[in-house]
C-alpha cells in the first residue's frame, strides 16, 4: 500500500465527517503538550512543588499507558494497511512483527544450571560485600583469591503511590 503524507488539513477534506473530531483531537493534544510545558517552566520558576508534579505526571503516565493499551491491537491492525514503514502527518511509522521467544524452565538440565549459577553469583555476591570491608575471600580449595564481580549502580528513581482512589 502507499504512503500517506497527508496533513491533517487533507485528511479531513478526504475523510469529511471527522473534521470536528479531528479538530477537536488536534486541539487536545497541543493543550496537553503546552500544559505540560507550562508546568515544566512553572516548577523551573519555583511556583510548583517538583515532586507535587512528578506524582501527577505518574498518575498520567498510567492513564497514558492504559489507553495506548486499549488502542494497541487497533493501531497495529490500521498499520498493516501500509507498507511497512509509512508516514502520517507528522509521524513516521514502522511496523515490528514479534519476536521469537524460548522458555526453558521446564527444562531439567536448564533448571540445575540455573541453581548452579544462582550459587556462583550469592558466592560472588559475598566477595563483594567482603572486600567492601577490606576482607580478601579465597577459594577454599584451591587458596586463590576470588575476583571480585563488576558492580554497576542504576539510576536513581523515586516512586509514588496516591492516597486516593
Amino acid at each position: 500500500m502507499e504512503n500517506l503524507d497527508l496533513n491533517y488539513e487533507q485528511r479531513d477534506y478526504e475523510y469529511g465527517n471527522g473534521f470536528h473530531l479531528q479538530a477537536n483531537f488536534d486541539t487536545a493534544t497541543l493543550t496537553v503538550k503546552e500544559t505540560i510545558d507550562n508546568i515544566i517552566h512553572a516548577i523551573e520558576l519555583g511556583y510548583v512543588n517538583p515532586l507535587d508534579a512528578f506524582a501527577v505526571f505518574k498518575d498520567l503516565e498510567k492513564r497514558f499507558n492504559d489507553a495506548k493499551k486499549q488502542i494497541d491491537t487497533l493501531a497495529y491492525n490500521e498499520a498493516e494497511k501500509y507498507d511497512k514503514t509509512f508516514k502520517i502527518g507528522q509521524y513516521q511509522f514502522t511496523r515490528v512483527e514479534g519476536r521469537k521467544q524460548f522458555d526453558f524452565k521446564h527444562i531439567e538440565e536448564w533448571k540445575i544450571a540455573k541453581d548452579n549459577l544462582s550459587e556462583i553469583e550469592s558466592k560472588y555476591k559475598s566477595v563483594y560485600e567482603n572486600q567492601k570491608n577490606n576482607i580478601s575471600s579465597f577459594n577454599e580449595r584451591t587458596g586463590e583469591i576470588l575476583d571480585v564481580p563488576v558492580v554497576t549502580f542504576s539510576k536513581a528513581s523515586l516512586s509514588v503511590k496516591s492516597n486516593n482512589k
